[in-house]
């Protein structure tokens, strides 16, 4: 404050310079700008990477599943009511709902070996992976016919096993969770966990008892409402003192994702904010500008100046100040990115040009309308009346 001269802050803020000759207004125009640019990116990307999680491709189907918390019920009981209405197509049972963030896990191994490997499991009923469409590549589905304990692997377990393909491991018995079970079947690998979770060996095994917390019911309707309201008045048969308590698989994903979605919201506020006064801050400055040129304007007009030339006049060091804003937010952005939301995911989306320039360019559009708005109605003013004023 020392080293500034007191005549530069008489004749006000404007006049003022930093390093390099570089005017004070512009340098917080520009600070200001950034924090536009940097935040309408990060809202794009949050964005984006909070629709991929929700149409993310799990490697198995969750359209028109509908999970059925049982609430203590006897699983044999809810699917004998639930199987009397013709527009459910598949009934199956499962301990949780996976790919929504719930795991559970033990060490699997083969009876005569001494090494084990961290296998994440769930334990399910017959039917129950042609109910949500997981492919088989080998073997068949659990089913209650046989009295050995069954197990269905992916091909990630085939894999840790040191088998060289899926028909090998069939009939092969594993200690797991504390019993012998023999391999079944092998389907494709998918995602049981969320986006932040790679692809680890899994298996599928039956369940003991009370040991089912969910019915899932795969349907097929025309009339939805009319469905669900059949399986309400089922639920109502089986269970007098509990209310239905049903949510659809596209449901439960969403909120899995609660976390992107409240981040993209904060972030959305935060650019909305620094949008805005960014913009009035640019406004104040180029209506400032206009009046401050207006003889210069007046006499270039006069001496036969086009309409253009004077709005790019008036124009061209804030369209240098919105690049330079680019060229440092866009980077921040991204870093911010990375090392925040995506920094614990697994799969993320791929950066492109749009994703960057989506953000940067609506910013961009909006304060260079805001200044030549206000450059076009300087150009157009009367040379006569300026000329006259002054």
């Amino acid at each position: 404050m020392t080293r500034l001269k007191p005549v530069t802050i008489i004749k006000g803020v404007s006049n003022m310079k930093i390093g390099g000759g570089i005017n004070i207004r512009k340098v917080l125009i520009g600070i200001q700008f950034i924090l536009s640019i940097g935040f309408a990116v990060l809202v794009s990307l949050a964005y984006k990477q909070y629709q991929y999680a929700l149409n993310f491709d799990l490697g198995y189907n969750t359209e028109a599943i509908l999970n059925v918390e049982l609430q203590g019920n006897d699983y044999e009981i809810v699917k004998a009511a639930f199987s009397q209405i013709p527009e459910i197509e598949s009934i199956s049972g499962s301990a949780f709902l996976l790919s929504t963030g719930s795991t559970n896990s033990d060490y699997a191994k083969l009876p005569e070996a001494s090494d084990s490997v961290v296998v994440y499991s769930m334990r399910v009923t017959e039917n129950y992976t042609s109910t949500l469409g997981h492919q088989l590549v080998a073997g068949r589905e659990i089913t209650s016919q046989l009295k050995t304990k069954q197990m269905i692997v992916n091909e990630q377990f085939v894999e840790k096993f040191g088998f060289e393909n899926p028909e090998e491991i069939i009939g092969k018995t594993f200690y797991y969770y504390n019993d012998h079970r023999m391999v079944v079947g092998v389907i494709k690998d998918f995602h049981y966990g969320t986006i932040y979770n790679d692809i680890q060996p899994f298996a599928f095994i039956q369940p003991e008892e009370n040991q089912l917390y969910l019915t899932n019911l795969k349907l097929k309707s025309a009339d939805l409402p009319a469905t669900l309201e059949k399986i309400d008045d089922a639920w109502s048969e089986i269970d007098t003192h509990h209310e239905l308590q049903a949510s659809f698989y596209s449901e439960d994903i969403e909120r899995t994702y609660q976390t992107l979605s409240s981040s993209m919201k904060t972030y959305g506020l935060l650019a909305i904010i620094a949008i805005g006064i960014s913009l009035l801050g640019l406004l104040g400055m180029a209506v400032y500008t206009a009046e401050s040129k207006i003889k210069e304007l007046t006499i270039r007009k006069v001496l036969g100046a086009g309409f253009y030339h004077l709005v790019a006049l008036l124009s061209r060091s804030y369209i240098w100040i919105l690049v330079i804003a680019s060229a440092i937010g866009i980077p921040i952005a991204v870093y911010i990115f990375k090392t925040t939301i995506a920094n614990n995911i697994q799969y993320t989306i791929s950066i492109g040009f749009w994703e960057l320039a989506g953000g940067a360019l609506m910013v961009l559009t909006v304060a260079i309308l805001t200044i030549g708005s206000q450059a076009t109605k300087a150009a157009l003013t009367n040379p006569a009346e300026n000329l006259r004023n002054e």
